[in-house]
């Protein structure tokens, strides 16, 4: 079992692999629905066989399935049509100890007022792509996305918000056509990207904040051996 460093078990977020798991989640439990989804696409989970379980590799779904729902790129898609979910370029630029001063709560002992400790806490806001692929016709493909963008917006967004997930913006990208390998069969593709937000947070106990700062306030200056004139600012 991995040990988690004292620093990082206050820690809370999503973060890139959260999110793509919440995400296949989301999207299995949507289609495993007979009451949301149609007959042609109902996705049918996996057994939990051991052996199965400790691979970390479903295949996208049970044999028979309606639909394919991977979490990464596959060595090859066994069934059409299919979903893949990946994560976008983003900023990972973050804010946090207390950036901005709304962004700080204090954990204080109830009655003596002793400050125990501090939560910290910011959002990301990260492009979760979720890209179609439909052998022969572009039917599927076409269907599949106008499914996904009235469900997820609509009809099941309280089950994202159980994960912490919203989203701002869905965008819609272009047709796309690529030849399968194997078989020189088309393959039709589209991705519908929303820029998801999840909020985080990090609870610090008083010695741990007081670490971070002091570690912090000791980068005072750096300079580049290559580049003697760029300079690092102190920390402030």
């Amino acid at each position: 079992m991995a040990i988690v460093p004292p620093l990082v078990k206050g820690l809370a977020f999503l973060g890139t692999h959260g999110t793509k798991e919440a995400f296949v989640a989301i999207l299995r439990a949507i289609f495993a629905d007979p009451k949301v989804m149609e007959e042609t696409y109902l996705y049918k989970p996996v057994t939990t066989d051991i052996k199965q379980f400790a691979e970390g590799d479903d295949e996208g779904g049970a044999k028979g399935t309606n639909i394919r729902i991977y979490k990464a790129f596959p060595q090859r898609i066994l069934t059409y049509p299919a979903i893949i979910i990946t994560m976008g370029q983003f900023d990972g630029s973050q804010r946090y100890l207390g950036e901005v001063t709304g962004e700080i709560s204090d954990s204080k002992e109830p009655g003596t007022g002793y400050l125990v400790g501090r939560t910290f806490g910011g959002y990301d806001i990260m492009p979760v792509r979720l890209t179609v692929y439909a052998r022969e016709q572009p039917n599927d493909r076409d269907r599949l996305i106008d499914i996904l963008r009235i469900v997820l917006q609509i009809v099941k967004k309280p089950l994202a918000s159980q994960y912490g997930l919203s989203w701002v913006n869905v965008d819609v990208g272009a047709d796309e056509q690529q030849t399968a390998p194997r078989n020189q069969i088309p393959v039709h593709t589209k991705t519908l990207t929303l820029q998801c937000q999840t909020d985080w947070n990090w609870f610090l106990t008083q010695d741990q904040a007081e670490l971070v700062h002091g570690t912090l306030l000791r980068v005072f200056a750096a300079r580049d051996e290559q580049d003697p004139g760029q300079l690092i600012p102190p920390a402030t």
